[in-house]
C-alpha cells in the first residue's frame, strides 16, 4: 500500500510545480517562465538592404585564357578564368551564375561577388575540337 501511495504522490507532483506563489499546474508555470524569458529578449528588427539586389544584366563577363595546349587534329585543352566587371553597388554577397559555350560541352559555373567589389575567381578547363576555339560567356542568373 505504501508503494501505491508513493506512486500516486509522484504522479501528482509531476503535474504540479511549486513557486513562491504556491503550487500551480506545470503548464501555467512553464508559460510564465517562457513569458519571463521573452520579456528579456530584444525585439527582432528586420534591416532590409539599402541598395537593390543586382541582376544578370548588371554584370559584364569575359574570359581570360590562362592555359592552352593543342593536340593537332585531336583538338586541345584550354583553361579559362572568368573576368567579371560591374558598375552597380549592392549590399551583401551574391552568387553569379555564368554559362560558357564553344567547347566540346557547355559549362555552367558560378562565382560569389561581394559588396566590397571582390569575387571568388573560378577557372574551367575545356576540351576543344580545334586548337583555335572561340568561347562565349553569359550571365544566366544571380541569387
Amino acid at each position: 500500500m505504501k508503494k501505491l501511495l508513493v506512486g500516486i504522490g509522484i504522479i501528482v507532483a509531476l503535474g504540479m510545480a511549486c513557486s513562491k506563489d504556491g503550487v500551480k499546474p506545470v503548464e501555467d508555470a512553464a508559460q510564465e517562465a517562457i513569458m519571463g524569458i521573452a520579456e528579456e529578449l530584444p525585439e527582432a528588427v528586420y534591416d532590409p538592404p539599402s541598395k537593390p539586389a543586382p541582376v544578370a544584366s548588371d554584370f559584364r563577363p569575359s574570359l581570360l585564357t590562362t592555359f592552352s595546349d593543342c593536340f593537332g587534329s585531336a583538338g586541345g585543352l584550354t583553361t579559362v578564368e572568368l573576368d567579371l566587371a560591374w558598375d552597380v553597388e549592392f549590399d551583401g554577397y551574391y552568387k553569379v551564375i555564368y554559362h560558357i559555350t564553344g567547347a566540346g560541352e557547355d559549362v555552367t559555373d558560378n562565382v560569389t561577388v561581394s559588396e566590397d567589389g571582390t569575387y571568388s575567381r573560378s577557372s574551367n578547363t575545356l576540351d576543344t575540337a580545334s586548337c583555335d576555339p572561340t568561347f562565349k560567356v553569359e550571365i544566366v542568373g544571380v541569387s
